[in-house]
């Protein structure tokens, strides 16, 4: 009995271990998740953790070549979506638009098997209380809601993002590309991948530089 508490303390400290490098080399941004699929890595690192404790046959050794395994292939993903926003919205998808200037759009709600119940459920967590209240509303890849009232003016899109356009907020803020390019120019930028983050708000647009 006492050889195997030794033995799932030693598991538990490897794993525990295990799990703050994971972490410290991914980013802490794991911790809440912003995608599908950092939600299906931080699941996979909890079984491979989790078999390690609870599984005693389980060598150390294959242990050690999982979390390696899979964090390489998490670290080059995750690479990948920060270098590309077009490889980004391919693994991540896109937001699906659920209601434009104040009208649903339900055939949106059909492919997403999303109820009129389940969206006004959601709706009144955020405390909202009808759609005559609400201009638009977009579901995000990672499942959240993002609504703008037709009395908001103080809703901020990202125009730019790490040196490209973000198609999507410029949809959602209805700018062009030729309005963006004369903006940037006015502030002395010539270049688009100069820009970390270009944020618009209030018919401003304010530019963060690397």
């Amino acid at each position: 009995m006492t050889q195997i508490f030794f033995r799932m303390l030693i598991r538990l400290s490897i794993g525990l271990f295990s799990l703050i490098i994971y972490m410290k080399i991914l980013g802490k941004m794991q911790l809440a998740p912003q995608s599908i699929l950092d939600q299906i890595g931080n699941y996979v690192l909890g079984g491979i953790i989790g078999g390690i404790i609870y599984n005693l046959d389980l060598s150390l050794a294959m242990f050690f070549m999982a979390i390696i395994i899979w964090g390489g292939f998490m670290l080059i993903i995750n690479y990948i979506r920060a270098r590309s926003l077009k490889a980004k919205r391919k693994i991540d998808g896109n937001p699906v638009l659920l209601m434009e200037n104040g009208k649903l759009k339900t055939e949106e709600f059909k492919n997403i098997m999303m109820s009129a119940d389940s969206l006004m459920s959601r709706l009144h967590q955020e405390g909202i209380k009808t759609l005559s209240d609400i201009d638009t509303i977009w579901l995000e890849p990672n499942g959240q809601l993002t609504i703008v009232k037709k009395d908001d003016d103080d809703i901020a899109y990202v125009l730019i993002e790490d040196g490209q356009i973000n198609d999507i907020d410029m949809r959602r803020s209805k700018k062009t590309k030729e309005w963006l390019n004369k903006e940037i120019k006015k502030q002395g930028v010539h270049n688009i991948s100069e820009i970390f983050c270009a944020e618009y708000l209030n018919d401003k647009l304010n530019i963060y530089k690397y």
